[in-house]
Order: C-alpha cells, then sequence, then structure tokens
C-alpha cells in the first residue's frame, strides 16, 4: 500500500472517530436538560424534519470508508453535511445520497451522462429507464438505479464508480449504522 493510500486510511478513521465523538457528546449535552425515559436512546430531531432513534452505541462511518465494513450492518441514517436524513436500508442510503447529489445543476447533468455507463457484474447501474434492471428506484425523469445489489456492493459502486467519476465530494457523507446489528451473526 502505498504511502498517499495508508495516509487516506488513516484519515478515514480520523473523520469517523471524530463523527462519533460529536454524535455523543451531543447526545450528552441534550440529556443534560431533561430525561426523557427512553433507556439510553434518544429521539434526533432536525431541521430537515427527520427524525431517527439512536443509543449510545450507535456510530457514524464515513461513506468512503472501506466496503467492506457496510456488510451486515444496519444503516439508521446518512449524514449530508449539516443535514441528517433517515435511512434505514442500504437501498435509502444509496437513493438519498444520489437525490441529494442529484439536486445540483451541475451534478445532475453528470449524472445523466453516466446512464448506461456504470455497470455491476450483470446489470447497468444507472440508466435512463427501468428496463433490464431488477430492482429499479426513479432518482428523476429518465435516471434509475438497480438496488438489487448487496451493502457492499452498492457503496463501492456509489463512490467509486458514480460519485468518483463526477467528481462530487462526498468527505462530509457518513452512514449513521446499529452498532452490534449484523445478519451474519
Amino acid at each position: 500500500m502505498s504511502r498517499e493510500a495508508q495516509i487516506a486510511v488513516i484519515e478515514e478513521a480520523r473523520q469517523s472517530i471524530i463523527n462519533t465523538l460529536n454524535m455523543r457528546f451531543n447526545r450528552l449535552i441534550a440529556s443534560l436538560g431533561a430525561i426523557d425515559g427512553t433507556d439510553g436512546q434518544t429521539t434526533d430531531n432536525h431541521t430537515d424534519g427527520s427524525k431517527y432513534e439512536t443509543t449510545a452505541d450507535d456510530y457514524i462511518v464515513p461513506i468512503t470508508a472501506n466496503p467492506i465494513i457496510f456488510i451486515g450492518k444496519k444503516p439508521v441514517a446518512v449524514v449530508l453535511g449539516d443535514v441528517t436524513k433517515d435511512a434505514k436500508s442500504w437501498r435509502e442510503v444509496l437513493t438519498t445520497v444520489l437525490e441529494h447529489c442529484n439536486q445540483d445543476p451541475l451534478y445532475h447533468e453528470r449524472l445523466m451522462e453516466l446512464r448506461g455507463r456504470i455497470a455491476g457484474n450483470f446489470r447497468i447501474f444507472l440508466s435512463d429507464k427501468p428496463d433490464g434492471m431488477s430492482k429499479a428506484v426513479k432518482i428523476d425523469d429518465a435516471l434509475y438505479v438497480e438496488v438489487h445489489h448487496g451493502a457492499q456492493a452498492m457503496m463501492y459502486t456509489l463512490v467509486s464508480k458514480i460519485l468518483s467519476a463526477i467528481q462530487y465530494d462526498c468527505s462530509n457523507i457518513s452512514v449513521i449504522m446499529k452498532s452490534g446489528y449484523s445478519k451474519r451473526h
């Protein structure tokens, strides 16, 4: 592994730790005001209207982390800069990030140019129509994404093949995940 790659991995770990600490300190500060009787759970309300329940053991992982970390984990929400949106599945994480990205006209145009050019092992990942996709989700008019993949494949394709290709800065995108959840265990 090159020195630059090692530094990138260290920086990802640093950002994950910072995000987790920020979330836990924010929860601690909020708990000083009142005891809500939720046995350590809090319902975080955000200015964007989203609500999700977190526990002290939930953790935040940058979307740029090695996608193998997402296998068997359960997402709770996606953090897009200062905005947090509910995402109870990897499908919702994928579509939420793409919808957020698609709101910017520059990136919308770049996503449209990628249609039909990003493929998985057997299917097109982005397309102008749902035909030929196992589970297509509409992101916009004439923009569909294939969501019939596992967490690792979806996050790898999202970051490495889509966001990277359109030069989207995903350094402020993270996923809040449930601690201890694993379908494999």
